[in-house]
This record gives C-alpha cells, sequence and structure tokens, in this order.
C-alpha cells in the first residue's frame, strides 16, 4: 500500500516539475529576438540592430542645445526647498582590526587565562 502511494507522490511532483519547466518556458522565457547579442567584435549590439553607443551620442548632442537659465533658481518652488541633509560628526574609528572575530580579545585573554591554569595544575600535579 505505501508503495503505490509513493508512486503515486513522485508522479505527480513529475507532473508538477514539468508543468512548472513548460508554464516558465511559455510565459517568463526570454524572447530570443528581443535579446540585446554581441557582435562580432565583442561589444553589445541593440534591440534593432543599433550601436548602444549612437543611441548615447544621440542624447548627448540634444544635451548640447538645451539652454539652462538660472529662472530656476529664482522661482518660489525652489526657494520653497528644504535641505535635509545631515552632518556626520567626526569619530574616531572602530576597531583596529576589523577582520579579528568579535569578542577576539576577550577570548584570547580567557584562553591565555586557562593555559596559564593548565601548566600551573600541571606543574603543581608532579
Amino acid at each position: 500500500m505505501s508503495g503505490n502511494k509513493i508512486i503515486t507522490n513522485l508522479g505527480l511532483l513529475l507532473l508538477a516539475a514539468v508543468l512548472i519547466y513548460l508554464g516558465y518556458g511559455w510565459l517568463g522565457g526570454s524572447d530570443s529576438s528581443s535579446d540585446a547579442g554581441l557582435t562580432a567584435d565583442g561589444f553589445s549590439q541593440g534591440i534593432d540592430g543599433e550601436d548602444p553607443s549612437d543611441e548615447f551620442l544621440a542624447t548627448l548632442i540634444g544635451l548640447q542645445e538645451l539652454n539652462l537659465k538660472g529662472d530656476v533658481f529664482k522661482s518660489p518652488v525652489f526657494k520653497d526647498l528644504e535641505d535635509h541633509s545631515t552632518v556626520l560628526v567626526d569619530q574616531a574609528p572602530g576597531r583596529p582590526n576589523p577582520f579579528s572575530p568579535v569578542n577576539f580579545e576577550a577570548v584570547r585573554s580567557v584562553g591565555s587565562r586557562s593555559a596559564t591554569s593548565s601548566t600551573s595544575t600541571s606543574t603543581s600535579s608532579r
């Protein structure tokens, strides 16, 4: 009876795994036509076959045409902005060795006390 139950559970588990795999491939899988690939020279290529640097250069050229005036700084909205930054206080650095275990000094001092006590007891027992 328990053998049939194990086989049934394994079958259901296998069926669930296959359904999850197929569902992921159908719903969540990436379409290879939308992936950006690499060109022969090793640089990435855009979705439409464009070089991403072309888009970047076009954006830079568009920024060159941008003319900023100082009117923004005179507007009441800008003047109503508040500075919420906090001033950092200079503090002494934390531990001399940040990679040593926490409470390393305490462990070392306890270890040295136990080592001295074990040597003293071993010498007194002789």
